[in-house]
């Protein structure tokens, strides 16, 4: 059994800047048709991430704001392996945050939000070992 964690990043990233970004966390990932797909070393958390057609309103419930989605994609993160997952994961949005100015939301399944980076930096709102 595993949990989706949605990740909804501003447009202006690439799908080839957050292949980088693995890269430099140590994972890799691959781009075939569109797609960016890999799992985490540690967690075997399986990620896959695209670029919508256009910029996309952002679908985390309960956060309004004024940017749109360019890149979206899924992270997931088997039960048994969620102390390892959460740790990929903010491995990944930590970097990101480094990396580019992008302002984006970690969620699950687009109800909780667990993770924001916005005009004042990344603040993690929630662990994802919460009930």
């Amino acid at each position: 059994m595993s949990i989706a964690m949605n990740l909804e990043i501003e447009s202006g990233v690439s799908i080839e800047k957050l292949a980088s970004i693995f890269r430099q966390i140590g994972q890799d990932g691959t781009i075939e048709g569109g797609l960016l797909t890999g799992n985490f070393s540690d967690s075997n958390a399986f990620f896959t991430f695209f670029c919508p057609p256009a910029a996309v309103d952002v679908s985390a419930e309960g956060l309004d704001v004024c940017w749109q989605a360019g890149l979206v994609g899924a992270i997931h993160c088997p039960v048994s392996f969620l102390v390892e997952a959460q740790a990929d994961i903010a491995a990944l949005l930590v970097a990101l945050e480094k990396e580019t100015a992008a302002r984006f939301v970690l969620s699950f399944q687009y109800e909780t939000i667990y993770a924001v980076r916005d005009e004042v930096g990344l603040v993690f709102h929630k662990s994802m070992l919460e009930a």
